[in-house]
């Protein structure tokens, strides 16, 4: 199918349902909701004016201020989510579902959402050094017992823990064709088996992609899974060995490679690493992992956001050449568009001071916290921590 420049698939076909119970134009820009009346139900909200006037745009071939998020990246030269989520839904299994949908939006008929992002609570037992309390209950139970000076560092804010959306909640119809579980971690929230026993009853097969760092198993959820032929795990890596275990508290390597090894390799979608101040200098080692173990699975490399300390800006200058020939000669090699960014990134006048200091201070913090140290994780950074 023909599609403009400015054409997301997104507002045709998809839903994401927040932690906090707010519904979201997409995950990639959260604060932009489906509607401002956030006591409609889910249904009405992607119904909504908002939704209506997207779709009206995109269809125009007009940008609506909604996907700046997205427009801004392809407008310095990077890849952006809307092409990347777009160019799945024109693939052959979804894209007539992908066009019904289109042509309802003509025809100016309610729209079933057809695909779910589901973020039932931030429960999680891992501590990654990316992530936030809102995403991760151990962190936020971390942070519960220390006090830090949550003004310059918000991701130490103690919050009362995310888990507002009930299963019942959710739309799942017969129209549905994709459902997508994150986190927290989905392997050890109860929800998504109670959702996937639910979706089970029904007479559909809807694809099922679940993101999750693999640190755990949940052998319920796996046998429910039985009853849908088309199961996908993206599996988030950023590093292995022992800087897998420094980024990622909580997990062991060892335990990741067992608990892979456990799956059908057909049920492996494909993998996701970020790539933050932690794992910069070690990019290499798990793009060869990676290709070397799964090869011919998608693998999609981002970089760090909404996490100041640990985002690619606070990379010192003197570094970037060296990251930026590596990210290239790697995405000859495999492809990755993700590379391409990063390179992309890191050669635009971007360097933040502050954020470096804030780096540094916040991985001395986490460093105390845990006991642990990035030099023996990362030497490259034992400059400017000894």
């Amino acid at each position: 199918m023909k599609v403009s420049e400015t054409f997301c698939a997104y507002p045709f076909v998809h839903q994401h349902l927040q932690m906090n119970g707010k519904v979201s134009v997409c995950c990639y820009n959260p604060s932009s909701y489906q509607s401002s009346d956030h006591n409609l139900t889910h249904k009405n909200q992607f119904n909504s004016n908002i939704m209506n006037a997207i779709r009206k745009a995109m269809l125009e071939g007009k940008r609506h201020s909604a996907c700046n998020h997205c427009y801004d990246l392809e407008d310095r030269g990077i890849t952006s989510p809307r092409q990347i989520e777009t160019s799945f839904w024109q693939e052959d299994h979804l894209v007539k579902s992908l066009e019904e949908n289109i042509d309802i939006t003509k025809r100016k008929l309610p729209l079933h959402p057809i695909s779910h992002d589901i973020r039932f609570s931030n429960t999680c037992s891992l501590k990654c050094r990316t992530c936030i309390p809102s995403n991760s209950s151990a962190i936020n139970a971390e942070n519960h017992k220390f006090n830090f000076p949550t003004k310059t560092f918000p991701m130490f804010s103690a919050i009362e823990n995310q888990n507002t959306n009930e299963v019942d909640s959710i739309p799942i119809s017969e129209k549905t064709k994709w459902i997508y579980l994150v986190g927290g971690e989905p392997l050890v929230e109860e929800k998504n088996t109670n959702l996937l026993e639910k979706v089970s009853k029904l007479d559909i097969d809807p694809v099922i992609v679940i993101n999750t760092s693999m640190a755990r198993k949940n052998n319920k959820l796996k046998e429910v899974l039985k009853n849908f032929t088309k199961v996908n795990y993206i599996v988030s890596i950023d590093a292995y060995g022992k800087l897998n275990n420094y980024i990622r508290s909580g997990s062991q390597w060892e335990n990741v490679v067992k608990n892979l090894n456990s799956f059908d390799p057909k049920e492996i979608g494909g993998f996701n690493t970020v790539i933050s101040m932690y794992n910069v200098h070690q990019i290499t080692p798990i793009i060869e992992w990676v290709a070397r173990n799964y090869p011919n699975k998608h693998h999609f490399i981002s970089r760090a956001i909404d996490h100041k300390p640990t985002e690619l800006q606070n990379v010192p200058h003197i570094m970037r050449e060296k990251i930026i020939n590596e990210c290239l000669s790697l995405f000859s090699q495999y492809k990755h568009h993700g590379l391409q960014d990063i390179a992309t990134f890191l050669s635009e006048n971007n360097y933040s001071e502050t954020g470096f200091q804030q780096f540094i201070e916040f991985t001395k913090e986490l460093d105390q916290r845990r006991k642990e140290s990035i030099i023996d994780a990362e030497p490259l950074w034992s400059p400017y921590f000894t």
